[in-house]
């Protein structure tokens, strides 16, 4: 009996600490594709300013460039209950990030020749599984912040 009490309990503390791998069937979160959307709307009206017609400006209106006066990867996506509006998703603007770093990335938004810039200050860090995420993330347009409506959502009020 002793001997069979002995086995249970190395076998229970083999199976608790010794085959333990945390990591091993997880997929680490990550920055590394980040995005952000941004919902501009009208600063005297709260209306949305990119839509359908007779929205004030249509999607084929807008240009993001960066700092380097590249095209910067955008699109859109339709807000689901704003009949019509969307928003402008940036992606993948963490090109050449070093982990741990402090980050400023500049951007030009140009809504029918009106450029305003959007500039994200951000540091990434390490996390346990080898995935990353955000230290601290910060948005500011025309060097006011923004208003953060959730993960990675920003309102711009022009």
């Amino acid at each position: 009996m002793k001997a069979f009490l002995n086995l249970l309990l190395v076998l229970f503390t083999i199976s608790l600490f010794g085959c333990r791998n945390e990591c091993q069937y997880i997929e680490p979160a990550s920055v590394g594709n980040g995005w952000i959307a941004l919902d501009l709307k009208d600063k005297a009206t709260g209306d949305y300013l990119i839509g359908k017609a007779p929205s004030k400006h249509l999607p084929a209106d807008v240009f993001v460039t960066g700092i380097n006066g590249l095209p910067a990867d955008f699109d859109y996506s339709e807000i689901a209950a704003s009949k019509g509006h969307y928003q402008l998703n940036l992606k993948d603007f963490h090109s050449e990030v070093v982990i741990g770093q402090d980050i400023c990335k500049r951007f030009f938004i140009d809504l029918k020749n009106d450029a305003d810039t959007l500039d994200l200050y951000f540091k990434v860090k390490s996390v346990k599984c080898g995935g990353t995420t955000y230290e601290y993330f910060t948005a500011k347009f025309n060097g006011l912040p923004l208003e953060n409506t959730g993960y990675n959502s920003y309102v711009i009020h022009k």
